[in-house]
């Protein structure tokens, strides 16, 4: 295109256009990659004892970032490392100062979806059923004196 000819300057005007819209869509696109991830941390701050928002938060973070065996999506990777509020809120209770990768702030949210099931299951306020019938009948099965989960 630089090598000029009788259509260099349309090429060049063709390119300059391209570039423009792609700028365009590029904000839009991290417009609502903010507002999803946003939406889901607004979320998870008004269940803080859902340790599945926190796992969806996690699993949106990595997945995105890695939509295919080897090859990163860039695009994504950037809107999250460049966007100040992305970093401070889904980087809630880190270091500030540094921005954290996709892959980081996943692992972050994974953890605390573990730290929050572990804390309702030594609570026992989180029960695993083994199959539908006992999750609809809600109640566990009784042994002896007291109350146990079947797999107990």
């Amino acid at each position: 295109m630089d090598a000029g000819g009788p259509k260099a300057g349309e090429r060049s005007a063709q390119l300059l256009k391209l570039r423009e819209r792609m700028k365009e869509k590029d904000a839009q696109f991290r417009t609502w990659v903010q507002l999803g991830l946003l939406k889901l941390a607004e979320g998870s701050r008004h269940l803080p004892d859902d340790p599945y928002l926190k796992y969806e938060i996690g699993k949106a973070l990595w997945t995105k970032a890695a939509w295919s065996s080897g090859i990163m999506e860039m695009q994504f990777l950037k809107a999250i490392e460049e966007d100040d509020e992305l970093q401070k809120v889904l980087g809630e209770g880190q270091a500030p100062g540094r921005r954290r990768t996709a892959f980081e702030l996943a692992e972050l949210w994974f953890a605390k979806g573990q730290a929050t099931l572990e804390k309702q299951i030594r609570e026992g306020r989180f029960r695993v059923f083994q199959t539908l019938a006992e999750s609809l009948a809600g109640r566990p099965r009784r042994t002896g004196a007291t109350t146990r989960p079947r797999w107990a």
